[in-house]
């Protein structure tokens, strides 16, 4: 009777062992909910704590999720629960977006929030304000800076549909572009533009703060102030400063233009005098370029048809061509019996009459040139074969037993590396909530293993506990 007890028991904690198994399976590779984020931080209306009682509003992806009333002057803490990893998040306060943030899953997020109900105090609250600010709440290095659309400087409380706004440094024209105040706000007070400074020895030129429709684009100005330079580089993007253009304009979003009055990338650069006009810009910064160019050119091509070619390289990469030397001339047919090929020409750095054997140096070329002078003659280095690197053996099978070593062995290390990663820290905790990562394979099996093992050794202690030992038994 107790030996049918004692296989119950066995079997009765195999079964709680596999569904502690499923289970435990299940949990891990579930879709889980993501974690609340937590917002908290300072409140203010025009400068000042938002008093008690304040309302501010919750859009998720542009649509309201919730609402909440502040119970501390000036402070708030909302924790925002619905949504996905990626989704927007808008704080609405007095009718203005206060905040932005994503969603990120078991984050505690400091955002302060901040609106002005009347900040140019022009008697039209700024959340239905389309023109806020005047010209001296803009940013700027610019002597005497005055702000016109559509060509009156004695702007108005707000305005509406398409206007030309044109920005101006005394009677020069620094910036101009239209601008739909039925679409965006014109916000004086978020506008930075700014110069190249006194000792600069070339013009630059930035802008930041305007949004515009995205047909719309902007015009600007930028003093000349390099006579050999002929080209400019725009950075259309949104920047802080100009030294955040490149020096050989290769970066993100950069262009070099040629300031011929040609279109080019959507750009077109004019030369007005002693500045250059730039238009067809979304952002921008722009600065003067220059470069030392350094040409090489290779012998000129046999003559055919009565031209020659050749092929020019910049050893500087400079992108320019201010002085790039002729890749084609014309010649006279060896027919003529003057044919002019081969060595002489060169033209630029790197021109010259030393003979390289290339696909455009013919035979007879190379031979008489050895004949009256050998030296000129360049020695093509000896090819060496090609390594032929060993192959593993395979099985019968054709499969490489390295690799089938490897598959084995990555199984287990594998698993082993799961463990261990989690002790050796790869997974920190720290003193705010971590939400689990949906999808993470490597940490749903990891977490599994462990529950398994964990769930095995209670098992086998059980069972080495309760079955009992052979002196028991004789007695």
């Amino acid at each position: 009777m107790a030996k049918k007890i004692q296989k119950n028991k066995i079997k009765f904690l195999l079964a709680l062992f596999a569904l502690c198994g499923i289970f435990a399976g299940i949990f891990v590779h579930a879709d889980l909910p993501l974690l609340p984020d937590t917002f908290k931080g300072s409140v203010k209306i025009d400068s000042s704590d938002a008093p008690v009682g304040t309302n501010i509003f919750v859009l998720l992806e542009n649509n309201l999720a919730s609402t909440y009333t502040l119970t501390t002057t000036g402070q708030y803490i909302i924790d925002v629960v619905n949504g996905s990893s990626g989704n927007s998040i808008k704080f609405n306060l007095s009718g203005q977006i206060a905040g932005e943030s994503t969603r990120k899953g078991g984050k505690i997020l400091n955002l302060d929030l901040s609106v002005f109900n009347d900040r140019d105090k022009d008697g039209v609250p700024d959340g239905n304000d389309k023109l806020i600010g005047a010209k001296e709440n803009i940013s700027t290095n610019y002597n005497n800076l005055d702000v016109f659309i559509d060509n009156d400087n004695n702007l108005p409380a707000t305005a509406s549909s398409v206007k030309q706004v044109i920005i101006k440094s005394g009677a020069d024209i620094i910036l101009e572009f239209p601008f739909d105040f039925d679409v965006n706000t014109l916000n004086l007070f978020n506008i930075e533009t700014k110069k190249e400074t006194g000792t600069a020895n070339l013009g630059s030129f930035f802008v930041r703060g305007i949004t515009l429709t995205s047909s719309q684009r902007k015009t600007a100005y930028v003093n000349k102030l390099n006579n050999t330079s002929e080209y400019v580089c725009i950075k259309d993007a949104e920047i802080s400063s100009i030294t955040e253009i490149s020096s050989k304009c290769n970066s993100t979003n950069e262009s070099l233009i040629r300031c011929n009055g040609n279109a080019q990338n959507d750009y077109t650069c004019t030369a007005e005098g002693s500045r250059y006009k730039i238009s067809g810009l979304k952002n921008s910064g722009i600065s003067e370029y220059t470069c030392a160019e350094n040409w090489q050119c290779s012998g000129w091509d046999t003559c055919s048809s009565g031209m020659q070619t050749r092929t020019c390289t910049d050893l500087n990469s400079c992108g320019t061509a201010i002085s790039k030397p002729a890749e084609t001339q014309s010649c006279e047919s060896p027919s003529s019996g003057t044919a002019n090929s081969g060595g002489n020409g060169g033209g630029g750095s790197g021109g010259g009459g030393t003979i390289v054997p290339t696909t455009t140096t013919t035979t007879q070329q190379i031979r008489e040139t050895a004949q009256t002078n050998p030296e000129k003659v360049l020695k093509v280095p000896e090819q060496k074969s090609p390594i032929i690197e060993s192959v593993p053996d395979k099985d019968e099978k054709g499969v490489s037993s390295a690799n089938t070593q490897t598959s084995q062995q990555g199984f287990f290390s594998g698993i082993w590396d799961s463990i261990t990663g989690v002790f050796k820290g790869g997974n920190q905790i720290t003193g705010q909530v971590v939400a689990v990562e949906q999808g993470n394979g490597n940490l749903s099996w990891t977490i599994a293993i462990i529950a398994g093992i964990a769930v095995g050794i209670i098992v086998i202690g059980l069972i080495l506990t309760k079955i009992p030992s052979k002196q028991s038994r004789e007695k």
